[in-house]
């Protein structure tokens, strides 16, 4: 009986202490599928579908790194934002296709704004 006690007592601190370590994703898929709405007619639309997270994230390091563009919208919509406006759908929506046109106005380290790219069917973050 003792074993099956101590056999336990480990299962639930191996358990809480894989709870306390796992990070909360701070991507916003509300973020993705507003820009698969915005430009679902645009040359750019198929791709970016494809890359899903890593539209604004480096591959592979999606839970702690953004690319280009993840950079550039993360400073116009943020996590919190999305905690005060989910539930007001309209707001939100306002919110993040405001943040994505102001994303496209900046430009990227080879001097291209993320619209331009867009408009000319490139992924704004760069290919995954």
């Amino acid at each position: 009986m003792k074993k099956v006690g101590l056999l336990l007592l480990l299962a639930v601190i191996a358990v809480a202490i894989t709870a306390a370590s796992i990070e909360n994703a701070s991507a916003l898929p509300a973020v993705n599928k507003a820009f698969a709405a915005k430009y679902k007619d645009s040359k750019v639309a198929a791709a970016a579908k494809a890359q899903k997270c890593n539209l604004c994230h480096v591959p592979k390091k999606k839970k702690t790194e953004r690319n280009e563009y993840g950079e550039a919208l993360s400073k116009f919509v943020t996590k919190d934002d999305y905690k005060k406006l989910k539930a007001d759908k309209p707001a939100w929506e306002a919110k993040v296709n405001k943040a994505l046109d102001e994303a496209g106005k900046v430009k990227n380290k080879d001097g291209k704004t993320f619209g331009e790219l867009i408009e000319a069917g490139t992924l704004p973050g760069g290919e995954s």
